[in-house]
Order: C-alpha cells, then sequence, then structure tokens
C-alpha cells in the first residue's frame, strides 16, 4: 500500500521519468508516507 502511494505521488510530482526516479526524493516520499501511516495507526 506504501509503495502504491509513493508511485501515485512520483506521478503527481513529475519524477518518474523514462521509467526512472529520483532517488533522494523517492526516499523523502517514502519516509513520509511512512510517518503519515504512522500516524493514522
Amino acid at each position: 500500500a506504501i509503495a502504491e502511494e509513493v508511485r501515485k505521488r512520483k506521478r503527481a510530482l513529475g519524477l518518474v521519468k523514462d521509467g526512472g526516479v529520483i532517488d533522494e526524493a523517492e526516499h523523502l516520499i517514502y519516509v513520509e508516507a511512512r510517518t503519515r501511516l504512522a500516524e493514522l495507526h
């Protein structure tokens, strides 16, 4: 579920290009998503 959210966010931010990603941005989005998920539980 987190990975799916990360992909959606990356697409929305235009970070998915030619099947590649910007590693730092991906990491930051992943951390943010994980943090928010933790806050929900």
